[in-house]
């Protein structure tokens, strides 16, 4: 197979040394796309700026043979222009997609001479900086196969195998916060009318606010007074006369399947399956 040059690659594969820089793009979930670069100076790529400032630092590598994930950490200063602190909060860069070029920083339109895929992982802040750790290619080929059997459901209600509509009018009401009990986990709210717990394990999704389309979990509902309590704090801080929709939450038993739900034929769980104690028994001696 014969391999074609441009004249830009002959020119440079006659010098011994290359101008190396590393740039980074990173896309997150919803779009936003930022790119940098570790050079002292902006470099131009395919029609983009990548910019020093506000960027970070690839810390540690691991490449592993084979279809195993290669890893990437990379961390970074917090700035109010590029990596920002309230983007950390309301996780906008969770499962973020980070793609890796290494050019000539003198030519880089002669293209990449090593581009790197990578996704995140995890991701911790603290004070002024963040930390995140990412994963290869590798982590897409190596899916899980088969099925855990429990007796608890382990479908995720509203999916594909679980069939429950969440967006029926049955399964989700409109409330506005009226005031705050604990800040940014706990608040009195007006607006619904369940039973006491329907919404327990559920989610809600902001619609106004600080925390507007960033969703939460519901740890416990009460009817009256309306008090709804997250499991986690918000993001941002919950002020009176932010409003949300609130979906109705599962606690995986056969029993709430088909008195909630009349989705009993549709049961992921397996109620009468042999537990850990069935294992340790013993034949009976005669």
């Amino acid at each position: 197979m014969s391999v074609s040059q441009t004249a830009s690659d002959k020119s440079l594969m006659k010098v011994n040394v290359h101008r190396l820089s590393t740039l980074w793009k990173i896309e997150r979930t919803d779009e936003t796309i930022l790119r940098f670069t570790d050079h002292n100076s902006p470099i131009t790529f395919e029609g983009f700026a990548y910019t020093p400032a506000g960027g970070f630092d690839a810390t540690a590598k691991e490449y592993r043979p084979g279809l195993e994930p290669s890893n990437l950490e990379i961390t970074g200063i917090l700035s109010s222009s590029y990596i920002k602190y309230d983007d950390l909060r309301a996780g906008r860069y969770r499962d973020a997609k980070l793609t890796e070029y290494m050019v000539d920083w003198m030519y880089p339109w002669n293209g990449a001479l090593v581009t790197n895929v990578y996704w995140i992982s995890e991701l911790v802040y603290s004070g002024e900086r963040w930390e995140a750790r990412l994963e290869g290619l590798g982590r897409w080929l190596q899916p899980n196969k088969g099925a855990l059997y429990s007796r608890p459901c382990r479908y995720v209600l509203g999916n594909s195998r679980c069939t429950v509509d969440i967006t029926n009018a049955a399964y989700n009401e409109a409330g506005t916060v009226s005031s705050i009990v604990t800040a940014r986990q706990k608040f009195l709210v007006t607006g619904l009318t369940k039973a006491v717990d329907f919404f327990n394990d559920g989610k809600l999704v902001w619609l106004t606010g600080n925390n507007v389309g960033i969703i939460s979990e519901v740890k416990d509902y009460i009817l009256s007074p309306n008090t709804v309590e997250l499991h986690l704090p918000s993001p941002f801080d919950v002020q009176g006369g932010d409003t949300f929709t609130i979906y109705a939450g599962c606690d995986k038993l056969a029993s709430t399947c088909g008195s909630k739900f009349t989705n009993l034929d549709n049961f992921g769980g397996f109620p009468y399956i042999p537990g850990a104690d069935k294992s340790l028994q013993t034949p009976l001696s005669k």
